[in-house]
């Protein structure tokens, strides 16, 4: 019964020691490098990521997404992340069909999902596009000052002219 107790003991003990080791570096923090300060709706934006293997090591996984969660729609949004030249980062082209609070996280791979948090998509604005009443008026003004450079040009031009021939006359 003793050596029973005994065995029972060592082999727990090799168990315990072997099994903390095949666990050991299975875990990882992803770093967003790259992201937009603004998302906008139904507009494609590149986020970039690199996944760190203790914190540190680039980590190259087979299987990285960002998942994104709109408590509306009641689903998840997985854009894959596709690898970069820099061992461990990552970039996913993401699209967000609709606005509100979305939340979101990487998923590690192997190493498991991380949260994010939450990012806030907004209305497609087009006031900083071209085709705005303030663009036309910039361009309307851009070309009255180019016509009228050519304009006063011109004149310049004509009266150097008409200054040459009236001094050939004189003499």
């Amino acid at each position: 019964m003793l050596k029973r107790v005994r065995v029972l003991v060592v082999t727990s003990i090799i168990v315990m020691t072997l099994g903390g080791t095949a666990l050991a570096g299975g875990w990882a923090l992803t770093v967003v490098n790259d992201a937009p300060d603004e998302f906008a709706a139904g507009t494609e934006h590149l986020i970039t990521y690199t996944i760190l293997q203790h914190g540190r090591t680039g980590a190259n996984v087979e299987d990285t997404s960002l998942d994104f969660f709109h408590p509306t729609l009641k689903e998840v949004l997985s854009f894959p992340g596709e690898p970069t030249s820099t061992p461990g980062e990552y970039v996913a082209a993401v699209t967000l069909p609709t606005t509100g609070s979305w939340a979101w996280e990487v998923n590690q791979g192997w190493f498991g999902v991380q949260e994010l948090g939450t990012i806030d998509v907004l209305e497609v604005t087009t006031t900083s596009g071209a085709g705005g009443p303030a663009d036309i008026a910039r361009y309307l003004l851009l070309l009255g000052t180019v016509l009228a450079a050519g304009v006063f040009a011109t004149q310049v031009g004509q009266r150097r002219r008409e200054a040459i021939d009236a001094r050939q006359v004189v003499v």
